[in-house]
């Protein structure tokens, strides 16, 4: 059976330790209710080291941004700063350049306390691997929180 981009990614990530959360569509999925989504949607720890770990484990993928700035860029906080107030960004794109161009969004600032989020997290196995998911009651609070900033624009 062929690896699916879903389980590429969980295992590069667990093979370099990086600390995060699925929320989204795909999170909505994963607790038990349909939703149809076109991308991963991610909210990972913004330590330094972390992002490092994360970028690695894009780079290894061969994951890039899909605006025209490095993946490196990422792990500087003014950068991120700079797109969400210029640009209005909530989440950096990276793409797989190969069909059939899957996508992950990652946040640019994370719409939970992603220390709270991550100790209430729910822990799903995927074969070896374990999926660290947010859980419904922070998912509906990251819905709310993305509701009222678009409201607010």
């Amino acid at each position: 059976m062929q690896e699916t981009f879903f389980h590429k990614i969980i295992k590069k990530l667990a093979k370099h330790r990086v600390c995060y959360l699925i929320v989204g569509g795909t999170a909505v999925n994963l607790h038990g209710v349909p939703r149809l989504t076109k991308d991963l949607d991610l909210m990972i720890d913004l330590n330094k080291a972390n992002i490092t770990r994360f970028i690695n484990a894009m780079d290894e993928l061969g994951y890039i941004p899909r605006a025209p700035v490095k993946i490196q860029w990422f792990a500087d906080p003014q950068k991120r700063k700079k797109w969400v107030e210029s640009k209005k960004s909530v989440v950096f794109t990276l793409v797989d350049p190969k069909p059939p161009f899957f996508s992950i969004d990652v946040f640019l600032n994370n719409p939970l306390d992603f220390n709270h989020a991550f100790s209430g997290r729910t822990t799903l196995h995927l074969k070896q691997h374990k999926l660290e998911l947010v859980s419904v009651k922070d998912l509906i609070r990251q819905l709310f929180s993305f509701m009222n900033a678009r409201q607010r624009k």
